[in-house]
């Protein structure tokens, strides 16, 4: 081999070890399930004007939403309550209330959920909560043509 005839392996060694270990890296990030991004992120972040003017259309109606039983982490079923009131404080009826809700711990777990009135007008929905720490529930309330979303995030422990 002449001499300095091992530069050209040196440099595709190094070149391999760089691609394998970016290949290593992204097959890791693919399987790790506390990675994930926010559904059609695009279309909301072109939609921001509509978001805004919903929330202040959530101020106009003065509607509150209320999580009475967050649940508890565990693999039954958890029964979830909530409180929708109007501005005057009275509560309202007739509305169809879904939940869109996932560990922010694992965003990529969501679990959809709808609300059935009960006969003491909160609204009652069962749904398996399956790790304890925070959460992020977002919530679309429909009632005529009227829409308020309400975002919260309650922590929940363990069963």
């Amino acid at each position: 081999m002449k001499r300095g005839g091992y530069w050209p392996w040196l440099l595709g060694g190094a070149l391999a070890l760089h691609s394998g270990g970016m290949i290593a890296m992204a097959v890791t990030a693919n399987r790790d399930p506390s990675v994930a991004y926010e559904e059609d992120y695009y279309r909301k972040a072109l939609n921001w004007d509509q978001h805004m003017a919903q929330e202040v259309r959530n101020r106009e109606l003065g509607w509150t939403l209320s999580l009475e039983n967050p649940g508890r982490a565990s693999m039954k079923e958890n029964e979830l309550r909530v409180r929708l009131l109007d501005g005057a404080g009275l509560p309202l009826h007739g509305a169809q209330i879904t939940l869109e809700a996932f560990p922010v711990a694992r965003s990529g777990q969501k679990i959809a959920v709808t609300f059935r009135e009960s006969p003491r007008g909160d609204y009652l929905a069962s749904a398996r909560l399956s790790r304890p720490g925070l959460w992020e529930y977002r919530f679309t309330v429909r009632r005529g043509e009227d829409i308020f979303t309400s975002v919260q995030r309650p922590g929940l422990g363990a069963e």
